[in-house]
């Protein structure tokens, strides 16, 4: 099965693409192409009333190409999905991905996004003047060129629902 990959700034060549940490591992390996955008709720000063989601982008445009199994049956073509998982690393950080397990169909052919949700610690937070003020740490989310999450590519089963009494 192929993965197409279209071709940009971050990947122009096969050495740049997403690797297998090592040859028995299941999941390959994605890095932040942009730093944190943080999206949410400033206040008047400096920090966060509300931290929605902090976004981080990938440069991956992926096509995953149909299986053709040849079986008894004759030739059989089948899709497949990729799913992006949140590295064990991510324990290290105050970051949980926003959808806990990242659904990418066969047909999406956007860049791939990963948003995670920040989870504020206490020293995140400072009282001024009767108003909790939120701060994010920059030492406990991601950085450009980080690794921020696996692909790990699944074969879709097609199933059919039925009515039933």
């Amino acid at each position: 099965m192929k993965i197409q990959i279209l071709k940009n700034d971050t990947y122009q060549s096969v050495d740049n693409l997403p690797k297998k940490g090592t040859d028995r591992a299941t999941g390959y390996d994605v890095i932040a192409t942009s730093g944190p955008e943080i999206i949410g709720e400033n206040n008047d000063r400096g920090g966060y009333k509300r931290v929605d989601y902090i976004q981080y982008r990938t440069n991956l445009k992926l096509a995953v190409q149909k299986d053709r199994v040849f079986s008894n049956f004759g030739y059989n073509d089948f899709d497949h999905d990729i799913l992006a998982f949140p590295r064990s690393s991510i324990s290290k950080y105050n970051l949980v991905l926003a959808n806990c397990i990242g659904l990418i169909d066969a047909d999406y052919r956007g860049e791939v996004l990963l948003r995670f949700k920040y989870i504020f610690q206490p020293e995140d937070y400072i009282i001024s003047d009767n108003q909790i003020i939120g701060s994010v740490n920059p030492t406990k989310i991601y950085s450009i060129g980080d690794k921020i999450c696996q692909l790990k590519v699944t074969k879709v089963e097609n199933v059919e629902f039925t009515l039933v009494d």
